[in-house]
C-alpha cells in the first residue's frame, strides 16, 4: 500500500503533462471533440477528475461532397463535483467548424451537468449544458467565436467496472466578428454517440466514444452543409 501512495502523485503528473502536451498540439487541428467522454452521473461533491486523450474525424461536406479527415484531435479537461445531483467541467479543445477556409484555433467549454435521476435509479439521465468561446483563423483572419451547447446523457452499468453511455447532442458555434458577421459564419451541430468507461482500479478509467453529427452552416455567406463522424479515447483520473 505504502508504494501505491508514493507511486500516485507521479502518475497524477504524469497525466497532467501529457494533458498540457495534447492542448499544446491543439493549434494544429481543424475539428472539435462533441463527444463527451463520460457518464451521466455527475462527481460526488469535492471530488475532482482529469481527462486526457485524442481520436479523429472524417467530415462529408460541401456541394459537390469534398471528404476531409483529421487523425489526430487532442482533448484536455477538469471536472468538479459541487452536489450530490450537480457537477462542472472544463476543456480545451479546437473549434468544431469543418470548413477548409477555417483554420487551427484553441478553445474552451465551461459547462455545468445536472442528474435528473435518482443515483440509486439502474439507469442514469442527465442534462449537459455549456458555452465556449474560442480564437480561430477564418480566410488567414483572427476572428472570435461563440458556441452555446447542451446535451442530454443515457448511462447504465454492465457490471462491476463498465458503463455504457449514450449522449444527443446540439451545438451552435458563431463567427460575428469574421466578414459578413455572424449571419454568414455560423455553424449548427446535431448528433448523438455512444461510449464505454472501462474502470481499470478505484481512481483510473479509460473512456472511448464513437459519435456520428450532421453540420448545417456557412463561411463567409457560402452554404457548407455535411456529414461527421468522430472516435477518440481518454484516460481519467479522479481524486
Amino acid at each position: 500500500m505504502r508504494t501505491v501512495l508514493t507511486n500516485t502523485p507521479r502518475k497524477l503528473l504524469l497525466c497532467a503533462a501529457i494533458a498540457c502536451g495534447l492542448v499544446g498540439r491543439a493549434r494544429t487541428a481543424h475539428a472539435f471533440w462533441v463527444v463527451n467522454f463520460g457518464p451521466a452521473a455527475p462527481l460526488n461533491p469535492g471530488h475532482l477528475a482529469f481527462v486526457g486523450g485524442t481520436g479523429g474525424q472524417v467530415v462529408l461536406a460541401g456541394d459537390p461532397a469534398r471528404t476531409s479527415a483529421v487523425f489526430f484531435i487532442p482533448h484536455a479537461g477538469v471536472r468538479v463535483g459541487l452536489l450530490p445531483f450537480l457537477d462542472v467541467g472544463l476543456r480545451l479543445a479546437p473549434l468544431p467548424l469543418p470548413y477548409a477556409s477555417v483554420g487551427p484555433g484553441l478553445g474552451g467549454n465551461l459547462d455545468v451537468k445536472v442528474l435528473l435521476t435518482p443515483r440509486a435509479w439502474r439507469w442514469h439521465l442527465a442534462l449537459d449544458v455549456g458555452a465556449g468561446v474560442a480564437h480561430a483563423l477564418v480566410n488567414d483572419q483572427g476572428r472570435f467565436a461563440w458556441s452555446p451547447n447542451a446535451a442530454l446523457l443515457l448511462s447504465t452499468a454492465l457490471g462491476e467496472s463498465t458503463q455504457l453511455t449514450f449522449m444527443a447532442r446540439y451545438a451552435y458555434i458563431g463567427i460575428p466578428s469574421a466578414m459578413g458577421g455572424e449571419g454568414a459564419n455560423y455553424v449548427h451541430v446535431v448528433g448523438g454517440s455512444v461510449g464505454l468507461r472501462f474502470r481499470l482500479n478505484e481512481r483510473i478509467a479509460l473512456m472511448p466514444e464513437l459519435g456520428a453529427y450532421r453540420y448545417l452552416g456557412a463561411i463567409g455567406g457560402q452554404e457548407v452543409n455535411g456529414f461527421a463522424g468522430q472516435y477518440g479515447v481518454v484516460l481519467g483520473a479522479t481524486l
